[in-house]
């Protein structure tokens, strides 16, 4: 289980998201 990678990558979509 990769959380650490899968977090990241989802704080960047979040981030590109909220753009």
């Amino acid at each position: 289980m990769r959380l650490d990678s899968y977090s990241t990558l989802i704080m960047g979509i979040c981030l590109i998201c909220l753009t």
